[in-house]
């Protein structure tokens, strides 16, 4: 079984229902509503900063095993222009996915 992370005011803000863990499925369903997205991000971004640690669930690699591509993260590039805390958030993502994946990750590929 994996760890469970909680962090309690973020998961509040990006889960209706508290109690459950943030994970890639999560993070996905998130990211599909525009009004979400930017939370979800957040909630990401500072999960994904406690990486790598047994005792936190690796959002990042589940993320990465639900979408190769990361076309969600990409998707909110698109479009009209975002405010630069929204657009700071997206590049955060992205960095934490390839700081995540620069050691041997071939594991996700299998």
């Amino acid at each position: 079984m994996k760890p469970v992370v909680c962090f309690p005011s973020l998961l509040e803000a990006s889960n209706s229902s508290t109690g459950s863990e943030f994970d890639g499925a999560r993070l996905t369903a998130l990211l599909r509503d525009p009004a979400a997205a930017a939370k979800g991000l957040e909630t990401f971004v500072s999960v994904a900063r406690t990486l790598p640690s047994a005792q936190v669930y690796d959002v990042v690699e589940r993320s990465v095993k639900i979408s190769m591509e990361c076309a969600e993260i990409f998707k909110l590039l698109d479009g009209e222009r975002k405010p630069e805390s929204e657009m700071l958030l997206v590049f955060q993502a992205l960095e934490a996915i390839l700081l995540r994946t620069a050691s041997d990750r071939s594991h996700l590929w299998e």
